[in-house]
């Protein structure tokens, strides 16, 4: 009888432990993600918009600003300027969502 529960009891056990284990592993990213958006000055990291160069914090001051209106966007610039990665962060932070 002891030896018919003994595997499933150590199969339990070892997913308990692997459970404990993820939680201090997700946990531990959490707090990486959030030393991280501190140091970006951010309080998403959802954006793919990175840099601290003064024309692209000018540019996302502006898609802050944008981004809390109703108002339609245009976005224009050649090819290849991030024009899809700035309606991105627009939209990520819009309300219409």
């Amino acid at each position: 009888m002891i030896a018919a529960l003994q595997e499933p009891l150590a199969v339990a056990l070892e997913n308990d432990r692997r459970l404990h284990e993820l939680a201090a592993l997700r946990e531990a990213a959490e707090a990486d993600r959030r030393s991280l958006l501190r140091r970006l000055g951010r309080q998403d990291i959802s954006e793919r918009i990175v840099g601290e160069q003064q024309g692209l914090r000018h540019v996302m001051k502006r898609v802050d600003l944008v981004s809390n209106s109703d108002a339609p966007v245009l976005l224009l610039g050649e090819t290849g300027t991030g024009k899809e990665v700035v309606a991105r962060a627009i939209h990520s932070r819009s309300d219409r969502r």
